[in-house]
């Protein structure tokens, strides 16, 4: 190939190599390879190629675009993958929403609530009198105290789940001293007193039977403490 257009333009491997700033080494690669155009020409024994500047910058940049190319070109290729997929997708959602029927909730049963026992309210005297103590103090009664143990008796609980349940809650109650000389007392309820007894049993689900003829209740009551009281009179010397 004849240079045509002047020495000037035409450069060794090593000088093309510097100014374009790649190994020398690349520049012989692509001349033997055929892929950078040289011109042979003799110098002194040997012979020598030139190239051209412009044509080495060329090449260099076809290397450096041809990967972001290609990876351009595969990018490309996985969006459009990406998007069919998308869109068949979309399309089995829209097919599925017209197939699904709105389920109704599922109904909760809710039983009613299960009726709370209730005592009818009665009134009681402000401040009631001392009770006679010993066994007659129930028949002598007529404002409605009663012992702890007739008490429990009457409802039939444990005289002793009672007496334990009023010392370790703390639950109101009256100590009044018996005709015995030994100092002993005897535990008594108010109505009010019952009151709180009977809230507690409810809270804490106590078994107990509702009484409506308690001494609380009337006179009337009374007269049925009789038997009971003849019971309590061999049970009396454990009250304490």
């Amino acid at each position: 190939m004849a240079m045509t257009d002047g020495d000037d333009e035409w450069l060794t491997p090593r000088e093309a190599a510097l100014r374009c700033q790649v190994p020398e080494r690349t520049v012989v690669f692509w001349i033997n390879t055929g892929r950078l155009v040289s011109e042979v020409r003799p110098r002194g024994a040997r012979r020598r190629h030139y190239v051209r500047q412009q044509d080495l910058q060329g090449l260099i940049d076809q290397q450096s675009i041809g990967p972001a190319r290609r990876r351009t070109t595969e990018l490309e290729r996985q969006v459009a993958e990406l998007s069919s997929i998308v869109r068949d997708m979309q399309r089995q959602l829209r097919q599925q929403g017209t197939a699904v029927q709105e389920v109704p909730p599922p109904s909760i049963y809710l039983p009613p609530p299960a009726p709370v026992a209730q005592r009818p309210l009665y009134p009681s005297p402000a401040r009631p009198a001392f009770p006679a103590t010993g066994s007659a103090g129930i028949r002598a009664n007529r404002n409605g105290l009663i012992r702890v143990m007739a008490f429990a008796k009457l409802h039939n609980v444990s005289p002793g789940t009672l007496k334990s349940q009023i010392d370790r809650e703390n639950l109101d109650h009256m100590a009044m001293p018996t005709n015995a000389r030994d100092g002993r007392r005897e535990r008594w309820l108010t109505p009010q007193q019952q009151d709180g007894i009977i809230a507690f049993w409810l809270s804490n689900s106590t078994q107990y039977d509702p009484c409506p003829q308690c001494p609380r209740h009337g006179p009337s009551a009374h007269d049925d403490l009789a038997e009971l009281d003849r019971e309590l009179d061999a049970l009396s010397e454990e009250e304490g």
